[in-house]
């Protein structure tokens, strides 16, 4: 029975991950006298709530549930230590209520697929950018309308290449929340169908390549169009990239790769220097 669900378990982990859904898989890692289950006893909970397997029900399993939901929103695994008894429980142990006698340590592993980095556009930058962020371990999908510059020939290293008429190429790339985007084609409208339709999906992070000018005009037709600045503030990166003096198309491939890597980490973009 243990081996059947833990294959049920693990079934359930290799399909989240395939579907690039951020889980936590609970595993009972320690006991000291008695408690429900016992050392090996996994559960998979989902940031919904949902959960495959059981480490014992009742309050200790909710309580479990809930740390594993908060893991996964902080996107870092943590060790919990749970009390069955209301004496002697060790210091930083949550209380369950419940009255066996045992504690029990559960280690919360968070599972946070590779981000998906979706280049609109294989010019000049849209090369090097595809190139650095797949060596920073992003899942990189290249858009495009040229089949002769979008092949596995020019771009071997990214996992996924669109090639359509961009409007259907656009859509092709499903783009959700959880995206990174980049509209890096250059050419004026075929970046704004990008932008506009980045903004609608509520991608993580959208990047506009272009000059302070270009982007100014293209916000004040977001606005005509019915978007207002709170659709996408926090979210649009207008022009892209960290400043760092950039001038060639792999030294702003560098600062486009920087800044995302800054909000993946939810880092400052401050010196890391101590010397005054």
């Amino acid at each position: 029975m243990v081996k059947d669900e833990n294959l049920k378990i693990i079934s359930a982990l290799r399909d989240a991950l395939s579907k690039n859904e951020n889980v936590a898989l609970c595993i009972i890692v320690e006991k000291e006298g008695s408690g429900p289950r016992g050392p090996g006893t996994k559960m998979l909970v989902y940031p919904d709530g949902r959960t495959v397997g059981t480490v014992g029900g009742g309050p200790f399993e909710k309580m479990v549930i809930e740390k594993a939901i908060k893991a996964i929103k902080e996107g870092k695994s943590k060790v919990v230590k749970y009390a069955f008894r209301e004496d002697n429980v060790p210091l930083g142990a949550y209380r369950t209520g419940l009255i066996c006698g045992g504690i029990l340590t559960v280690f919360i592993d968070v599972f946070n697929p590779k981000p998906r980095a979706i280049i609109f556009g294989v010019g000049h930058v849209g090369k090097p950018l595809a190139k650095i962020l797949a060596s920073l371990g992003f899942r990189v999908c290249i858009v495009s309308d040229n089949p002769k510059r979008a092949n596995r020939e020019e771009f071997p290293e990214v996992d996924e290449i669109i090639v359509d008429k961009w409007d259907n190429a656009i859509e092709k790339a499903n783009i959700s929340e959880k995206d990174y985007v980049l509209a890096v084609h250059g050419a004026i409208e075929y970046d704004y169908k990008v932008l506009k339709r980045a903004i609608e999906r509520k991608a993580k992070y959208v990047g506009l390549l272009g000059s302070r000018t270009k982007v100014s005009k293209l916000l004040e037709r977001l606005e005509r169009e019915g978007l207002s600045k709170d659709s996408y503030i926090g979210r649009l990166y207008a022009p892209v990239g960290l400043d760092i003096g950039a001038k060639t198309p792999e030294e702003i491939a560098v600062s486009i790769a920087a800044e995302m890597l800054m909000i993946d980490r939810k880092a400052s973009g401050k010196h890391l220097s101590i010397v005054k």
